[in-house]
């Protein structure tokens, strides 16, 4: 990812991993409030039961987000990511994921991230452009 790169995160709030035992599944949000058991999620817990409690934040590396959220990292500026998250890359390097938490050894589950990157408006012109031209050039040849 470059500089500037315009991208998107989603992750459905029914994929939960976990911090360790009960109360510790939480959406790719973290552990910031009561979270109950459904039908839908994939904690493998009845219906109702309490699954995940407000554990607050952490810092870890200078950089502060929920317990047990999901943060990505680009270069050397972390970001809070979540379920959804718009923005901007800050630096240029590989987008890297992390469970935000302080003991890895307790960990468990694992969640399906959704990344796209948004075109930047100059390259889709350029790209479009190009495809004239080849239509273009395929049509000259033809005649």
């Amino acid at each position: 990812m470059n500089a500037g790169d315009a991208f998107n995160i989603s992750v459905s709030v029914d994929d939960l991993w976990s911090a360790g035992a009960l109360p510790r599944f939480s959406t790719a949000d973290g552990l910031n409030g009561d979270l109950y058991a459904t039908a839908t999620d994939d904690s493998g817990q009845s219906v109702g039961t309490l699954i995940g409690i407000n554990y607050g934040p952490v810092t870890m590396d200078g950089f502060t987000a929920n317990f047990g959220q999901l943060v990505g990292r680009i270069g050397n500026t972390y970001i809070a990511l979540g379920t959804s998250y718009s923005g901007v890359a800050a630096e240029s390097g590989v987008l890297k994921l992390y469970y935000w938490d302080s003991n890895f050894g307790d960990n468990a589950g694992q969640i399906a991230v959704n990344v796209t990157t948004v075109p930047e408006p100059e390259n889709a012109a350029m790209m479009f452009a190009g495809l004239a031209a080849i239509g273009l050039l395929a049509r000259r040849k033809s005649r």
